[in-house]
């Protein structure tokens, strides 16, 4: 069974090649429209105060997948993105935070975390909610 990393605890992790070089660092997830697909990897450079890159890194790409590294077979597994991609609004289509609602519009909670297999899965397989208020009677912690 594999690893279940959280999409935040991925964030800086650092990008590897099989032959021990850091090439940049993960800046954040990119999950695709079909649910529990993981599509790509923001970056940042070699360094983490570098800022940004205008490369990302497919899923497809990343050899394996850990608590302490994001593992690829070599740095031409980065892609150069298109300039209108790189210049896109970040915030547009942000999931940590969002609200859950129930199929009859109930609020349920907002979205802390989202949890994925590690090793070469990478599947999203599980959500981490802040549960509403009116869910959970009494001074219980609302996870």
């Amino acid at each position: 069974m594999s690893e279940l990393l959280t999409v935040r605890c991925l964030t800086t992790l650092p990008v590897v090649t099989l032959g021990g070089d850091a090439v940049a660092h993960v800046k954040d997830t990119v999950l695709g429209p079909v649910a529990g697909c993981n599509t790509s990897f923001t970056l940042t450079g070699r360094t983490l105060p570098s800022g940004p890159l205008p490369r990302d890194l497919p899923w497809p790409a990343v050899h394996s997948l850990g608590r302490h590294t994001v593992m690829v077979r070599d740095e031409e597994a980065l892609c150069d993105l298109p300039l209108s991609v790189a210049r896109r609004d970040a915030p547009r289509g942000r999931l940590l935070g969002a609200q859950v609602l129930a199929d009859e519009g109930d609020a349920l909670g907002a979205v802390l975390d989202v949890l994925v297999e590690g090793g070469t899965s990478g599947r999203g397989v599980a959500f981490r909610l802040a549960a509403h208020r009116d869910l959970v009677p009494g001074p219980r912690h609302r996870r």
